[in-house]
This record gives structure tokens, sequence and C-alpha cells, in this order.
């Protein structure tokens, strides 16, 4: 018979340390030959919107809702706002929609001025109405 002579003997001792279970483990798992590409792919997949160039009759709905507004600031009324912010990554963005304390229309730098201290552009504005009661 074949091997006779080794079938008895003792295993052999490596004289290197025994790697651990987890390190073994390491050397099978999938190797990421382009680091970062599985980022890239979800960011390039990730849908943004596009920002809206409001017509004559919207605009002219926002500047009705501005007058309004106006009358009431020194009460710092609510009110609903729906505005575009851009996307840091990519070409365009989302609108949001928010209920807000608004306590400033400034007409000189094109803004509205928020209780919680935020700044909304007027170009970034969609949509605007006072909250009511």
């Amino acid at each position: 018979m074949k091997y006779e002579d080794i079938i008895t003997m003792n295993r052999p001792v490596s004289k290197y340390p025994k790697m651990s279970i987890s390190d073994r483990a390491a050397q099978f798992s999938a190797f990421a030959a382009l680091t970062g590409y599985d980022d890239k792919v979800k960011e390039t997949a990730r849908i943004v919107d596009e920002k809206i160039t409001l017509d004559e009759e919207s605009l002219s709905l926002l500047d009705k809702s501005f007058k309004e507004i106006e009358k009431e600031i020194r009460k710092k009324p609510e009110v609903y706002i729906t505005y575009f912010i851009n996307d840091s990554k990519k070409i365009g963005g989302m609108y949001v929609d928010e209920v807000k304390k608004i306590i400033k229309i400034d007409y000189d730098n094109q803004k509205l001025l928020f209780q919680d201290e935020k700044e909304i552009e007027f170009e970034d504005i969609y949509a605007i109405e006072l909250k009511r009661d």
C-alpha cells in the first residue's frame, strides 16, 4: 500500500506562529481592485432635481405673497415655504418644504431671513404663503 510509512507519523509543526481565524478569512475576502468605485456608481445613480425657472404668473403670485407677509412681519409669522437647495456634488439639487418663522424680507439683498437664522435667496423660492391658524 502507498503511504504506509507516513500514515503513523505525527503532523509536522510549523516554525511560524499560527494565523488567527479572522486573518485566514481575510485572505479570501472580496478584493476591491477599484477603491471607491461603488461609491462613484451610487453617486452617479443618485437622482437630483433640476431647478425650475418660474414664469411671470408664478413670480406674480410670489410677489403677492411677499406683500401679505410684509403686512404681518412684526408678528414674526409662520410661513409655508418651498425652496431649492443646490447639491454640493452634482448639477441640480432638491426642493424642500418647510414651515418657518420669518423675521425679515431683505429686498436689498434679495433674500428672506428666518428666526432660526436661515437665509433663503429669492431666486431659490418656488412658493411661499402665510400659515393661517
